[in-house]
């Protein structure tokens, strides 16, 4: 999950930036905080096997014992002070180039700064493969340059089980934009679905773009919202976690 910080952070663009100030934080705190904390995360999932589940219709990937070893030691450098992504980076690349989707995953979100084209091209062959978490990611690295396939991912990973993609998509939908009409009941939906599947800290940060949506529904918009929440919550079930399933753990 995130750390209290990061939430911090984005509770207060919220407060001061009306909304987009999300947008703001995309991937200075986005990716860099999926890298920062996603592997203690990840550490605890890999020990209780979160893994084996069924996503979009489809088994979800699992990862190959390679992938786990490598984050294994990854874990292990970061717990004792070693912030180099170096050797995970290494460990990776000929993992994810013999095709593990999860470890594609992780190379993605760890070169989605310093070699943006590379990330596209690993999030997207391993959002193919299943890895909602990566479609997350993609979502928001695409969203400025190509709005049209950063909309699709979005919602893909979103109908998945992304928690921080739902989030993400109700800014669409309060503020719209070229892709997304603004569509205030919409943004109250999927905010308390968000709020109601998410992990504690998002569904804390879901509560407060709730608290925030809220007041500006006329009564028919609130009406339109409850209909359209109660059919996300019959389509959406909750989903068991699994390594490449959240673009946040």
């Amino acid at each position: 999950m995130r750390s209290i910080p990061m939430m911090g952070k984005l509770l207060e663009h919220i407060e001061h930036s009306g909304f987009m100030g999300l947008f703001g934080l995309r991937w200075e705190y986005y990716v860099r905080q999926i890298v920062a904390l996603v592997f203690s995360v990840l550490f605890v999932m890999v020990s209780t096997t979160c893994i084996g589940a069924e996503v979009l219709g489809t088994t979800h990937p699992n990862p190959t014992p390679a992938c786990l070893e490598a984050l294994k030691h990854h874990i292990t450098r970061l717990q004792a002070g070693d912030n180099d992504f170096g050797p995970f980076i290494r460990d990776l690349e000929p993992i994810a180039a013999a095709g593990d989707p999860v470890a594609k995953f992780l190379l993605g979100a760890v070169l989605a700064e310093a070699n943006p084209k590379e990330s596209i091209k690993l999030l997207r062959e391993s959002a193919m493969e299943g890895c909602i978490g990566s479609a997350g990611i993609l979502g928001e690295i695409l969203m400025p340059d190509m709005p049209l396939e950063a909309r699709t991912w979005l919602t893909m990973a979103a109908n998945g089980g992304d928690e921080m993609s739902r989030i993400f998509l109700a800014v669409h939908y309060l503020t719209g934009d070229s892709q997304t009409p603004k569509n205030m009941a919409e943004a109250l939906a999927w905010a308390r679905l968000a709020k109601r599947q998410g992990s504690p800290n998002l569904s804390f940060l879901a509560e407060q773009l709730i608290s925030r949506i809220q007041p500006m529904l006329s009564r028919e918009e609130g009406a339109q919202a409850d209909m359209i929440f109660t059919k996300l919550l019959a389509s959406h079930p909750k989903r068991p976690d699994y390594l490449c399933g959240q673009s946040t753990p």
